[in-house]
């Protein structure tokens, strides 16, 4: 979890423009422009871990999509080194916000839950190369000979199926191809 990250970075994205800007910025889905940015809202993070070694800077938001009452999480994740298991964590911290939404009675029974968009804010020097898909990090290849109608049989079903963004992405002074000028 975080522990040296430049406190102007937080403190940036503390701020619902910056989160605004973040989102227009870096997120080119359709979708974005249904958010009602002006319902940004800062939620309390510190449930993320109830460990005092496992400490977050990170920040999470939720704002209203669409017309509905249905809101969009945001979990800003601060990032200055590779995590090779960055999508574990990220899926752990989502798993961790569904949990304390459900135990502070945040949920309504009768509704689905609210999506969650993971976003990892990277401003390390050395070139990201973690995977952004828990499923691309896990076996999904058979033993040899294993096949079904013909074909290898994979065990996608099983998969858990969660992915996070990632912006910022820099090595020294040189920007991402990736990443949108």
């Amino acid at each position: 979890m975080a522990s040296s990250h430049d406190p102007a970075h937080i403190q940036l994205y503390s701020h619902p423009q910056m989160v605004a800007d973040l989102l227009l910025g870096h997120v080119h889905e359709e979708w974005v422009a249904e958010l009602k940015l002006d319902t940004l809202e800062r939620m309390p993070d510190s449930f993320v871990s109830d460990s005092p070694r496992d400490q977050t800077d990170d920040i999470i938001w939720r704002v209203r999509w669409g017309e509905r009452r249905l809101y969009l999480y945001l979990l800003i994740e601060f990032q200055s080194s590779v995590d090779r298991f960055m999508a574990v964590r990220m899926l752990t911290y989502v798993g961790l916000l569904y949990q304390h939404l459900k135990r502070t009675s945040r949920l309504d029974p009768a509704e689905p839950l609210p999506p969650v968009l993971p976003i990892v804010l990277y401003n390390g020097d050395q070139a990201w190369n973690a995977v952004e898909g828990l499923a691309d990090m896990l076996e999904t290849e058979p033993a040899p000979g294993l096949y079904r109608l013909g074909q290898p049989y994979r065990i996608t079903a099983a998969l858990p199926g969660s992915e996070y963004r990632r912006t910022l992405r820099r090595t020294g002074d040189q920007q991402d191809a990736s990443e949108p000028q």
